[in-house]
């Protein structure tokens, strides 16, 4: 059992550890405590983000005199780095200027994300996209695209080539974040999350190709999945239900 000096909610925490039985913490600069609402035995949620990319991680602790008692976990109740992130809002990710910007901030808005290429069959989706966003931003709407060069090699530039393109081709205003991977080992963990929301109804729930869609609620739940041959326009309905 493991004795931590008492902390306010705003202190700081970055590692957990398994080891005989217990968890370990260690105390760092970079990350900070996101819910602490201590009862004789509590759960605390850690938020912990490096380089654009989050986890949200629960100890379970114990109050003492002057401090708190990291505890051995109640059974069942332990959640991994990835099914313990609960919302979209959770994440970070990079712009396509190099920018860390919290997904937090679009708390509040449905959203509709998007896995886009530059060279695909697909790629006059942008205009659709462009269209719904200026449509219904205004409601609390946003259209957030994620390039990505896994499927045929199809998104091949580097942000600066994405953004000219975007900009000049189809006009898109609607924020657009750097290059990621959406399967695989290196799968941003956004999409990992997102993924996990429809894999029960969608076997692996792996992506299949470019403009995949996810239709996002205001609290940051997935409430739709479109697959990409899906056009913008026909996901009006489906948007107008949750604004």
């Amino acid at each position: 059992m493991i004795f931590l000096p008492a902390s306010p909610p705003s202190a700081v925490f970055r590692r957990c550890e398994a080891g005989s039985g217990e968890r370990k913490i260690e105390q760092a600069q970079g990350a900070r405590v996101s819910h602490f609402a201590p009862e004789s035995t509590t759960a605390i949620h850690f938020f912990i983000g490096s380089r654009g990319r989050g986890v949200r991680i629960r100890l379970w602790l114990s109050l003492a005199q002057g401090g708190l008692l990291v505890v051995p976990k109640p059974p069942g109740v332990w959640l991994d780095l990835e099914t313990a992130m609960s919302t979209v809002h959770d994440f970070t990710a990079t712009t396509l200027e190099g920018r860390e910007k919290p997904l937090s901030d679009f708390s509040g808005q449905v959203l509709l994300v998007v896995n886009t290429a530059s060279k695909c069959g697909f790629t006059p989706q942008y205009e659709g996209l462009e269209a719904l966003y200026r449509k219904y931003n205004a409601q609390g709407f946003a259209v957030l695209g994620f390039p990505c060069n896994q499927f045929g090699a199809q998104e091949p530039g580097d942000a600066a080539e994405i953004a000219r393109f975007c900009s000049r081709i189809y006009n898109v205003t609607f924020p657009m974040f750097g290059k990621i991977d959406v399967n695989g080992a290196g799968a941003h963990p956004l999409y990992r999350f997102l993924k996990g929301q429809t894999k029960r109804f969608i076997g692996t729930g792996a992506i299949k190709w470019n403009f995949t869609k996810f239709l996002v609620n205001r609290k940051g739940r997935v409430a739709a999945r479109f697959a990409p041959a899906a056009a913008p326009k026909g996901l009006e309905k489906e948007i107008e239900k949750l604004l």
